[in-house]
């Protein structure tokens, strides 16, 4: 029961972050993307890019509360099969929706951002599926839910190391991206690149 009681307030927390992404993607994304570039093509570009993803973060967070929780249980396999419904769905679409194929409209950056967020929230849906139908050990209740102050200072008291982590992981690289945009874009693109190979060798690891 007290297991059951700190996943709903995770969910409620998730729900809370959803709505703060929702504000930022569609009032500040601009504003953040003109930090690193003033350059009006790439800022377009990226604006795009982001407020999709932002805007549509509900389907990444919601999922990832579901995929813990379960995982909290001792599951592994059904939040592995949640991570590769997103996966596969994300590079299934992304070439459909960028290029046009099949008779959908050519979107370019938009349709990466649509293809990731679809991926998202294909994933939210079969988490939220096996957690309303599935036999496991945590319900999440949020019909007549009442917050408890100490269940979220209690959650908040063990997850704030792991904020800390993720914050100086990702001010480091924001510092990165400033400076090496002074040089050129190209060194920014260089930098993501990389990035990009090193979860490809950390994140199996």
């Amino acid at each position: 029961q007290a297991a059951s009681n700190a996943a709903s307030h995770g969910y409620i927390i998730n729900i809370a972050y959803s709505i703060m992404m929702v504000i930022i993607g569609v009032f500040f994304a601009k504003n953040a993307v003109s930090l690193f570039t003033d350059d009006p093509l790439l800022v377009d570009l990226t604006t795009q890019y982001i407020s999709i993803i932002m805007t549509f973060s509900f389907g990444r967070l919601l999922a990832q509360a579901g995929i813990s929780i379960l995982q909290g249980t001792g599951d592994m396999i059904k939040p592995m099969k949640a991570m590769l419904i997103g996966a596969i769905s994300n590079i299934i679409l992304d070439p459909i929706f960028i290029f046009g194929w099949f008779g959908v409209p050519a979107m370019g950056i938009r349709g990466a951002a649509i293809a990731t967020v679809a991926g998202q929230i294909l994933s939210f849906l079969y988490i939220s599926v096996v957690i309303r139908n599935g036999r496991h050990e945590v319900d999440i209740r949020l019909r007549g839910f009442k917050p408890n102050k100490r269940v979220f200072k209690d959650i908040y008291v063990v997850a704030l190391p792991g904020i800390i982590m993720q914050s100086l992981g990702s001010v480091m690289l924001t510092g990165l991206n400033i400076i090496l945009i002074g040089f050129t874009p190209t060194a920014v693109a260089v930098l993501g690149v990389y990035f990009k190979l090193q979860s490809i060798i950390i994140m199996p690891m």
